[in-house]
């Protein structure tokens, strides 16, 4: 399975450096001889560091192996990451539970209803949690997490049902 970790926000330098945006789905460590992934034209293409180094807690500076230029680095910004979740590194829900953990979510599909379908790619915590759907329509959408909003929780097929109030999807524009 497929897991988004991370977004390639900009060039770093004149090497073919890129600079990364990391997500919370990113490993403490990270193996560098583990390819990291993006789509292109809808294929998974693999990504081999040569280098990676981080740069605080949301941020990394990498180079990829045949990306050694500014020019061909370019293609990349702005593409979202993705690592293969190796099967002991997920988290195991129990569809039992009284109550699941919101960022144990991420990376469920998210239906929001009738017709609209996305990802569920990020959980705020705080006074006012929130979750941060991608949808096609939209680059990013914040849901406030209530039992209220949501209508299903498909733990075995990793979707999450979303019924909203009208016009909660287009504040976010």
């Amino acid at each position: 399975m497929q897991q988004k970790v991370g977004r390639i926000s900009k060039s770093f330098g004149t090497h073919g450096e890129l600079q990364i945006v990391l997500f919370d789905t990113f490993p403490e460590v990270f193996d560098v001889e583990e390819p990291l992934f993006v789509f292109i034209d809808k294929l998974a293409v693999p990504l081999f560091c040569r280098r990676f180094e981080r740069r605080g807690q949301r941020g990394a500076v990498v180079e990829f192996d045949d990306f050694g230029s500014e020019k061909r680095t370019s293609e990349l910004i702005g593409l979202e990451l993705f690592r293969e979740e190796a099967a002991q590194e997920r988290e195991v829900l129990d569809p039992d539970a009284e109550e699941l953990d919101p960022e144990a979510l991420i990376g469920f599909r998210a239906v929001i209803e009738p017709d609209t379908e996305g990802i569920l790619e990020e959980y705020i915590d705080g006074e006012n949690p929130l979750f941060v759907l991608s949808l096609p329509s939209h680059s990013e959408v914040y849901i406030p997490v209530v039992d209220e909003f949501i209508t299903e929780i498909d733990v075995d097929q990793r979707v999450i049902h979303f019924l909203l109030p009208d016009g909660l999807v287009d504040v976010n524009d």
